[in-house]
């Protein structure tokens, strides 16, 4: 029953904070290609908590420091 929890959590993070908000998409094969294949994604990982109250969370976050960027692209 625990694992039910932390499951719910975690596909109410991909919904609301990826899905939702256009951050990700399905990809094809030619647009995989594209980017590099493999190599050209950025890795994640999911961090887990437990709030007061028993409250399970999880957080998606994507590594952008693995992302390259354009050395004339201004922030």
């Amino acid at each position: 029953p625990d694992r039910a929890h932390w499951k719910l959590a975690a596909e109410k993070e991909v919904q609301d904070s990826f899905h939702k908000m256009g951050a990700v998409s399905d990809t094809t094969p030619e647009e995989l290609a594209a980017v590099g294949g493999q190599s050209g994604v950025l890795p994640m990982k999911a961090v887990w908590t437990v709030k007061p109250g028993g409250l399970k969370k999880c957080c998606g976050c994507v590594c952008g420091n693995f992302a390259t960027k354009d050395p004339t692209e201004q922030v």
